[in-house]
């Protein structure tokens, strides 16, 4: 990390990245075996090791409890699938008493890449996981859920930032043609609904920035891994594309340093 000039970094788990079990005290267990273990391993990090809680999503009262005890032990986001529990929308109402405890917390949602269904094919899990994801943006919305957590934050991790323009262009039509209140897409879609979206480095910066992002967008690694969106040098290649003018020196730092400190509560 001190290589990279990183100063904090927050972990996301590749295991949760599919729904585990049908069960809900199989899943109870897992998930606070996990949160408890990444505690303590993090603990000694003085605060350089973040991570994102995972949540008992089929025993929703028992989710409630254990964002309390993610926030007193260091996690600094709760991780949530797009589509899960029963292919329910992230709008779901089932949802609300999650979003309530984590706005109490300051704790944002975090709508990571990957299938709520357990047992599914490898290919199909993660080549579907990202549409999963960006299905919560429309989901939300057009539901209007945000309105009803004004605290709420939510993130869109690990999908890039290249799906912006098209789901923006499919909610201006549905606004032209579904709805008849006014609504500044150019401006307010991200900034009214408190959402952020982690980018990368081959993303399109200068047309996504049209959209509203600029105090919106974070920067994501996933370092480690060798998928789509792992990048060793992702702080210095979004950092060059500030120097060279490509945009604004000022926006690169946001999303390095100010947008992903205010996302995170950090």
């Amino acid at each position: 990390m001190d290589e990279l000039r990183i100063d904090i970094q927050v972990l996301y788990p590749t295991l949760f990245l599919s729904a585990m079990t049908t069960r809900p005290e199989v899943e109870l267990a897992l998930t606070r075996s996990y949160n408890r273990w990444i505690a303590q391993a993090t603990a000694s990090s003085g605060g350089r090791l973040r991570w994102v809680a995972q949540m008992p999503m089929l025993t929703i009262d028992e989710a409630v409890d254990e964002v309390a005890w993610a926030k007193d032990h260091g996690a600094c986001g709760i991780m949530k699938k797009g589509v899960e529990c029963g292919d329910r929308p992230a709008s779901d109402p089932y949802f609300f008493p999650l979003y309530e405890a984590a706005s109490e917390h300051d704790l944002p949602i975090c709508i990571h890449n990957g299938g709520g269904t357990p047992n599914a094919a490898t290919m199909q899990r993660f080549s579907s996981g990202a549409l999963n994801a960006i299905s919560a943006f429309t989901s939300l919305a057009t539901s209007k859920v945000p309105e009803q957590f004004p605290k709420l934050r939510v993130g869109f991790i690990e999908t890039g930032a290249s799906w912006v323009p098209y789901l923006h262009a499919d909610l201006v039509a549905k606004h032209l043609r579904l709805t008849a209140s006014p609504f500044d897409f150019k401006t307010d879609v991200f900034v009214r609904n408190r959402f952020y979206v982690a980018c990368q480095t081959n993303d399109d910066l200068p047309y996504i920035l049209k959209y509203g992002l600029e105090d919106h967008l974070l920067v994501g690694t996933d370092y480690g891994h060798a998928d789509q969106s792992a990048e060793l040098d992702a702080l210095d290649l979004i950092e060059q594309r500030g120097a060279t003018g490509e945009i604004p020196a000022e926006v690169a730092r946001k999303i390095l340093d100010d947008n992903p400190r205010r996302f995170y509560g950090l």
